[in-house]
């Protein structure tokens, strides 16, 4: 009995696998740390914001400081948060959030004044507003011309 090899008709491909065994580390790589922060609540959606990270959750807002001591700032309570995103360049944060899953935008202005707490006049202004009457909105993208 001889065994011939059979050829199949389409041949596989092999795959390749890279693998960087000496990462090097970028000057921007953020720093990685832990938090002993227990969140009562799902987080939902996260963004940085410079080396800041912004976490969205079923009940807020809040912001982890990665620059200093490594505390947790909660800025705005009682909203769930579902998607964000941070544009430093126009000084807003756009996000889904509330009950209505309304589009909002916060100017990062205010979310910082109540990080610091410098101006009370500035945190009692709405430092956000609704984009149009929709509601029930799913996700966004932005688009960068």
């Amino acid at each position: 009995m001889v065994l011939e090899p059979v050829s199949s008709p389409s041949p596989r491909r092999e795959s390749q696998v890279n693998v960087n065994v000496s990462p090097s580390v970028q000057p921007d790589t953020p720093e990685i740390r832990k938090y002993k922060k227990r969140f009562n609540s799902e987080v939902l959606c996260a963004a940085l914001w410079g080396v800041n990270l912004l976490i969205g959750t079923e009940n807020g807002l809040m912001l982890l400081d990665r620059s200093g001591q490594g505390k947790v700032y909660h800025l705005i309570s009682r909203r769930r948060f579902q998607q964000m995103e941070v544009l430093e360049g126009q000084n807003i944060l756009v996000t889904i959030s509330g009950k209505k899953s309304r589009v909002r935008v916060y100017h990062l202005s205010w979310l910082k004044s109540k990080i610091i707490r410098t101006d009370q006049q500035i945190e009692k202004k709405n430092g956000w507003i609704n984009v149009g009457e929709l509601d029930g909105a799913v996700h966004f993208k932005i688009g960068k011309f």
